[in-house]
């Protein structure tokens, strides 16, 4: 074995160019193969009937809100959100955005299991969970459309997430956009 070793290695020293070249054929070979006969990437694994299947499951269950592919809505105002009146219009809310298509599960920054409302109270999020990766155009049309009338009262709301990078590329096409032009 030392011996073919020895051979491959003395013709690569002295051929170092034809080394080099057929390792990039060999390259284009294996990522054109890759290009042409290669699938979709799968990231999801299950162990049906095992114990980290059966606790995974209940964490989805019991914490949609913890999904891959969620969304943060964030509230604001200086006035405070503990109102009652903000609250019930926040609450509200949180049930129009549950209909969002796509939405598995919405969590509210009052929930008793974990508030996120913050310390001075001016400050608060919901958590969006999707069935989808892609958040699209109707999904971000009908989550501006459940919190409207907390924008109109004065509550400014503001997305992460999927729904922000939308958002971000909707209002980078409106500005690209000559006047005039529609």
């Amino acid at each position: 074995m030392s011996h073919v070793l020895f051979l491959i290695g003395h013709f690569a020293g002295r051929h170092p160019w034809r080394v080099i070249s057929a390792w990039i054929v060999v390259a284009g070979a294996v990522l054109m193969l890759n290009v042409s006969q290669g699938g979709q990437y799968d990231e999801s694994f299950t162990l049906p009937g095992s114990e980290s299947q059966r606790a995974a499951d209940a964490i989805q269950d019991r914490f949609p809100g913890e999904t891959v592919y969620s969304s943060n809505v964030v509230f604001h105002t200086e006035n405070g959100l503990s109102d009652p009146e903000i609250r019930v219009a926040i609450e509200q809310s949180i049930q129009r955005l549950a209909v969002v298509p796509h939405v598995i599960a919405v969590t509210s920054p009052y929930q008793a299991r974990g508030p996120t409302l913050s310390d001075d109270d001016r400050t608060a999020f919901a958590t969006v969970g999707f069935d989808t990766q892609q958040v699209g155009v109707a999904e971000l049309d009908a989550a501006d459309n459940a919190v409207q009338p907390l924008r109109e009262a004065g509550i400014q709301v503001e997305y992460d997430g999927g729904l922000r990078r939308l958002r971000a590329v909707r209002q980078r096409g409106r500005r690209a956009r000559p006047s005039g032009r529609s």
